[in-house]
């Protein structure tokens, strides 16, 4: 009788050792739970955290408000005081430039080349016959793959999108480049307009170390288009 109680009572002892060394283990599990997944968490923060510190390339220019390309501005020409109004009777349209640049006119009519040297910067505005039935996009296409092939050296697309110009539909592009003599480089701007038989052009170009300081004269004067 006395070994049976004394067996008993070994048996219930490994019992409770096994309890608690099971309570034990799930303790020690839920512990390691949570350290990985505090873990996880840590380097996911970390990770958002390092991203948005990357600092954006320097030669890029910094697209102004109307050229992000998420959305089409609704442009409506406005008079600037002090600007110079430019019209030309071939094709009918007018456009607004910054006063004091030098002004070409081109020989066949088609529109005007504006220069100025503080900064170096050119605004040409032109239009001509449609021939090819091209669009506003298709027209923009060309000229860019032309630039890249015979003007220009590592051309490359910074923005492109649609927008309003003269109450149509329009295209800007804005290109980054090299110059092949000097290795300069070069921001032009563009934006291309079709109407009828008809595509009209406003091209700007500067030093792309000057285009963020200059980006919204570019958008001051495309927006200042007026068909006659």
């Amino acid at each position: 009788m006395k070994k049976e109680k004394e067996l008993l009572k070994n048996n219930q002892l490994n019992e409770a050792k096994k309890q608690k060394n099971n309570s034990v283990k799930s303790l020690l599990i839920i512990l390691i739970i949570i350290i990985v997944l505090m873990m996880v968490g840590f380097g996911i923060v970390l990770y958002f955290i390092m991203r948005g510190n990357q600092p954006s390339p320097s030669n890029t220019p910094t697209p102004s408000a109307s050229s992000s390309g998420s959305e089409t501005p609704t442009a409506s020409p406005k008079k600037r005081v002090g600007w110079e109004t430019y019209n030309n009777s071939r094709f009918g349209f007018s456009v607004q430039v910054p006063p004091g640049m030098e002004k070409t006119e081109s020989v066949n009519g088609d529109g005007a080349t504006f220069t100025t040297w503080n900064p170096p910067m050119t605004i040409r505005v032109w239009a001509s016959n449609n021939d090819q039935n091209l669009t506003a996009q298709q027209a923009i296409d060309f000229d860019k793959q032309d630039y890249a092939l015979n003007e220009v050296e590592n051309l490359r697309v910074i923005v492109e999108g649609s927008i309003e110009m003269g109450g149509q539909g329009a295209i800007e592009s804005i290109w980054q480049y090299t110059a092949p003599s000097t290795g300069d480089a070069s921001t032009s701007a563009r934006a291309y307009t079709v109407k009828g038989t008809t595509i009209y052009k406003i091209e700007f170009e500067i030093a792309t170390n000057q285009w963020n300081s200059y980006s919204t004269m570019f958008d001051d004067v495309f927006t200042s288009f007026e068909f006659k």
